[in-house]
């Protein structure tokens, strides 16, 4: 005799509901697993330590009186594993799923899509977090720096781990698969890094660009992640020779905050666009 299951037996009306915010933790256990199985994602969060490093190359020359260079260059270097975990990581598992059928098929058993990218995006900013950890025990321990303000150093990462990782998801629409993913996918993460004020100080772009840069979610975040943990005022083109903290540093940090909740707010309408059946090979 032929054997059903439960699921298929149990009345809808009488069956408990599985919420989102249960459903979002499980699909996140289960990535965080399959994270850490996939070794071109461990690739993408081990190059931003790798960066953080090169911040001890540079340490001894100050960049203002009581701010070393490599502290300074690696305390940026935080904002580096959103952008490259974000961009690089999602924009290449999403698109591999979508080609596989995987997707699709989460959303014919109605699965929501914020479960699906939820869990994505909550297992890239776990990561995140751990890398930053990392980065900022080897400025306590190399540099001797501590963060003025742990909160106002979190909350940025956080906000633009959720803003990339948004525009990563709404990227895929011009991804034919994988491969294709994470070649394209350099472009906007290079645009991401040269206007953020990593590769290139802001203060060294022409004005406009500058202040253009300043409207883009790294930039923005950068600024406050480095005035947030030096205790100096690097925010809006301050050049750190001013002593920013309490009150003043958090009004201060308003304006970039205000503009990562921005873009988070139009690149989740654009994740709206998501295609979600493989684009045929022409």
């Amino acid at each position: 005799m032929s054997t059903v299951t439960p699921v298929q037996v149990v009345d809808v009306r009488g069956r408990r509901q599985v919420g989102l915010l249960r459903q979002t933790y499980e699909f996140s256990r289960a990535e965080m697993t399959l994270f850490w199985r996939y070794r071109t994602a461990l690739y993408f969060a081990l190059f931003p330590l790798v960066l953080a490093l090169l911040g001890m190359v540079q340490e001894g020359t100050e960049l203002v009186p009581g701010v070393d260079a490599g502290a300074h260059y690696t305390v940026g270097s935080l904002m580096m594993a959103p952008m490259f975990l974000s961009i690089m990581h999602i924009s290449n598992l999403v698109t591999a799923r979508r080609e596989q059928l995987v997707l699709k098929r989460l959303r014919v058993a109605g699965t929501a899509p914020a479960v699906i990218f939820g869990a994505v995006i909550v297992s890239v900013t776990l990561v995140t977090l751990m890398v930053s950890v990392i980065i900022g025990a080897v400025l306590y321990r190399h540099f001797d720096v501590t963060p003025v303000d742990p909160l106002l150093v979190a909350l940025p990462i956080l906000l633009v781990t959720v803003a990339v990782s948004l525009f990563a998801i709404a990227f895929t629409r011009m991804c034919r698969n994988a491969e294709s993913a994470q070649m394209l996918c350099f472009l906007p993460l290079m645009l991401f890094y040269g206007l953020s004020g990593l590769m290139l100080p802001l203060a060294a772009m022409p004005d406009r660009l500058a202040e253009i840069a300043r409207f883009l979610p790294a930039a923005a975040g950068a600024e406050i992640v480095t005035s947030a943990y030096l205790g100096r005022d690097f925010i809006g083109g301050g050049d750190g020779s001013r002593t920013l903290v309490g009150v003043d540093l958090w009004v201060a940090a308003l304006p970039g905050l205000l503009v990562i909740v921005v873009w988070i707010a139009v690149f989740a309408y654009l994740a709206r666009f998501f295609r979600w059946d493989p684009r045929e090979s022409k």
